[in-house]
């Protein structure tokens, strides 16, 4: 998809990383190749379909 941040990692070697905080949410959105479609996805579900590694990658403002 061109022009947007897929929230799955397509290739072997990429490693899919996600914060922690992430998980303190109940669902998550994901554009949906269009400004205007996003797609929200059940945390849960998120991390139970994309098996990401949790760690601290952002920083609390």
């Amino acid at each position: 998809m061109s022009g947007t941040v897929v929230p799955f990692a397509h290739h072997p070697d990429l490693e899919l990383v996600v914060d922690p905080g992430l998980l303190r949410v109940p669902e998550i959105f994901f554009d949906g190749a269009r400004l205007d479609r996003p797609i929200a996805v059940v945390t849960d579900d998120y991390v139970r379909a994309a098996s990401p590694r949790v760690a601290p990658i952002a920083v609390a403002s």
